[in-house]
């Protein structure tokens, strides 16, 4: 019976606080990763002055991100774009298929503001994060 008293208690512990979310749980940066091509389009233009393909590049990007520090806020009025990050991946394959066809489709777009602003559209959602300052900076850089 003390048994009972000692593991029923230590179970309810595990379920409800061990199993439970990060605090920031709007992005996961591992879905990101998973993106095989990234444009840099800056603000006012169509074309990309860039395209990052190299898979190393492309996590070094993310962790650029530090999407942890994000802070989940609505966007100032007045926030001028700097430019947008277009991230692909091809389609995923499901039970049955040998390969893709190797198309590229957009799933996210990253619009960087001034001021350390940045929205994320994906999947029909349209999020705004303030960044933290350094983040701000490293992705300002893809711009200059």
């Amino acid at each position: 019976m003390q048994k009972l008293f000692f593991v029923l208690p230590a179970a309810l512990a595990l379920l409800l606080c061990g199993c439970q979310p990060p605090a920031n749980t709007a992005v996961d940066a591992r879905e990101l990763k998973k993106a095989q091509q990234i444009e840099v389009i800056p603000a006012g233009e169509t074309d990309a002055t860039e395209i990052i393909t190299d898979q190393g590049e492309i996590e070094d990007f993310v962790e650029t991100l530090d999407v942890p520090g994000w802070v989940l806020e609505s966007l100032p009025d007045g926030a001028e774009p700097i430019g947008v990050f277009q991230l692909s991946q091809e389609a995923t394959l499901h039970p049955g298929q040998a390969e893709t066809d190797g198309t590229l489709y957009d799933t996210a777009a990253l619009t960087l503001y001034d001021d350390g602003w940045l929205t994320l559209e994906t999947g029909g959602l349209d999020m705004a994060f303030s960044l933290q300052r350094e983040a701000a900076g490293s992705l300002a850089a893809y711009f200059r």
